[in-house]
């Protein structure tokens, strides 16, 4: 299951400050365009299962999210992720593919049942710039990621200026209290909705 922390700018100078600091000088920088998909009697939604088709720098990767929450910023759901070779949106290559997942198989294909084979329609889009580092300690290894953006959704958009960190091992208590101290630091508050929920609420849902 994934464990990340997300946390939201409340200003564009906490943003600034973050990206000045000489730790995070040498983050790599991609490009992301998503597209999240449903199908027309919104099925994925009602089974709370989010499905998109993500262009990351020159690859394509197809993630399948389902089950969890959010308290206090941190996510935790399921979560799987293959690599395939364009945008389509085809979630049967999820059989076919290699999945990239520490959660079960089993539960995957019973998503994939409920899923079907479509068609699929997009709902929503986000595109933004990540630059990423990693944070290693004795506690745990994070990822730390800073999203520059914006999503759009039934002709609206809305900015995206958000920090996440991503529990890659080790402890959750060390991750919430790193997640404190770039609170502090940078004006930053907790994001208890996901991208794709933010989406389904410029859409009204």
């Amino acid at each position: 299951m994934e464990t990340e922390l997300k946390l939201r700018f409340t200003n564009k100078e906490g943003y600034d400050r973050l990206l000045s600091r000489k730790r995070l000088s040498s983050m790599v920088s991609r490009t992301m365009m998503a597209i999240y998909y449903d199908t027309p009697d919104r099925r994925l939604h009602r089974e709370q299962i989010s499905y998109r088709v993500r262009k990351e720098g020159d690859r394509y990767i197809a993630t399948i999210k389902a089950k969890g929450g959010a308290k206090d910023g941190i996510h935790q759901r399921l979560e799987w992720n293959i690599v395939q070779p364009d945008a389509v949106p085809d979630p049967s290559r999820f059989l076919t593919h290699e999945v990239f997942s520490t959660d079960s198989t089993q539960t995957l294909k019973k998503i994939l049942t409920v899923m079907g084979n479509g068609p699929f329609e997009e709902r929503c889009r986000t595109q933004f710039i990540r630059r990423t580092s990693n944070i290693t300690s004795p506690e745990a290894v994070i990822e730390l990621c800073v999203d520059d953006g914006f999503l759009s959704a039934g002709g609206k958009t809305e900015e995206i200026w958000e920090l996440e960190l991503e529990l890659c091992s080790g402890s959750e208590e060390y991750l919430k209290k790193l997640g404190e101290f770039f609170c502090k630091e940078y004006d930053l508050v907790p994001e208890n909705q996901s991208k794709y929920a933010r989406c389904l609420a410029l859409l009204g849902e």
